[in-house]
C-alpha cells in the first residue's frame, strides 16, 4: 500500500509507492518494502546533520520552506523562505575579537558593553560608542521641552555622564531646569556647571571680547574714532611719525614735546 506524506500544515507532499523511492524532496523518501533503504536512510540522516553543506552553486534543489543549508561558499547557515535561502544572522558574544567572520555577523564585545557589525574584512563597531565604565559619552540627540511646551531637538555633548555642551537651532528656555543651562542659546552652550568651561584652540572670528562687541575696540592697523576717554598710564607715553621722530612724555608737572630728528 503506497505511502502518502504530508507536510506540518497537513498539505500533501507525495505519494511514494511500494518498492519505491521519491525525490520531490532534497532527502530521499523511502516506499514500503524498499529493498536498499539502509544506504538511503544513513544518508538521509548525514544529510540533515550536515543541514546540506555545499557550495552556493550547488544548494538544494528542491527545498521546502524553513530547510535550513550550510553555504561552504560563504560560510552561512541560510534557511530557505519560500522564495529563496535568507542568510541566518549570527551573533557572536565574546571578551575578544573574533579572529573569522562573515559580512552581517554581530560581535558582542562583553568586555566593554558594544556591538561590533562585520563588514567582510573588519568588525565596525556599532555603538554605545562610550566602553563600559565611561558611563554615558557621546553626541546625544534627544529633546527638551520649552516654557512654552515646544519640544525642541538638541544635541548633548556629554562626557563621562556630564552634559559638556548642547547644539541647538533656536534659542529656548528648558521648562525643567538643566543644570548649567538656564538658558540655551542658537548654535553651541557651554555648560556653566563646570569650572573653566571653553572651547579650546584658536578661533578665525568672534563676536565678542570679555563680553564687549567686536566692533567696540579700537583699531591698530586703521584709522578709528573713540566716543570716550582715552588714557596712558605712562609717563613716556605717546611717539609720533613713520620714524617716530615726535614724542610726548611726561614728568611731574612737565608735558614735552619734543622732535628727537636734528
Amino acid at each position: 500500500m503506497a505511502f502518502t506524506i504530508n507536510k506540518t500544515d497537513g498539505t500533501l507532499l507525495t505519494t511514494i509507492a511500494d518498492g519505491t523511492t521519491d525525490t520531490t524532496t532534497d532527502i530521499t523518501l523511502i516506499g514500503k518494502n524498499y529493498a536498499g533503504y539502509g544506504e538511503v536512510l544513513n544518508e538521509n540522516q548525514v544529510s540533515l546533520l550536515e543541514n546540506f553543506a555545499n557550495t552556493t552553486a550547488n544548494s538544494p534543489t528542491s527545498p521546502l520552506t524553513g530547510q535550513l543549508f550550510f553555504d561552504t561558499t560563504d560560510a552561512q547557515l541560510k534557511v530557505y523562505s519560500g522564495t529563496a535561502f535568507k542568510t541566518v544572522a549570527q551573533s557572536i558574544v565574546s571578551t575578544s575579537q573574533p579572529s573569522t567572520g562573515v559580512a552581517g555577523d554581530l560581535w558582542f564585545d562583553s568586555t566593554n558593553n558594544q556591538i561590533y557589525a562585520y563588514t567582510g574584512t573588519a568588525w565596525t563597531l556599532i555603538g554605545p560608542q562610550a566602553t563600559a565604565g565611561a558611563g554615558t559619552t557621546g553626541s546625544i540627540t534627544t529633546t527638551i521641552t520649552d516654557t512654552t511646551g515646544t519640544d525642541r531637538s538638541v544635541i548633548q555633548l556629554t562626557t563621562n555622564d556630564s552634559i559638556v555642551a548642547i547644539a541647538s537651532s533656536v534659542e529656548f528656555t528648558p521648562a525643567s531646569a538643566i543644570s548649567g543651562y538656564t538658558t540655551i542659546l542658537k548654535g553651541i552652550t557651554l555648560g556653566s556647571q563646570i569650572t573653566a568651561n571653553k572651547f579650546q584652540g584658536t578661533a578665525t572670528d568672534a563676536d565678542a571680547l570679555g563680553g564687549v562687541a567686536a566692533a567696540n575696540y579700537l583699531k591698530s592697523n586703521a584709522s578709528d574714532t573713540t566716543i570716550g576717554t582715552l588714557t596712558i598710564a605712562n609717563d613716556d607715553s605717546l611717539t609720533l611719525g613713520v620714524d617716530g621722530d615726535i614724542t610726548m612724555t611726561q614728568s611731574g608737572a612737565n608735558f614735552t614735546i619734543r622732535n628727537v630728528t636734528y
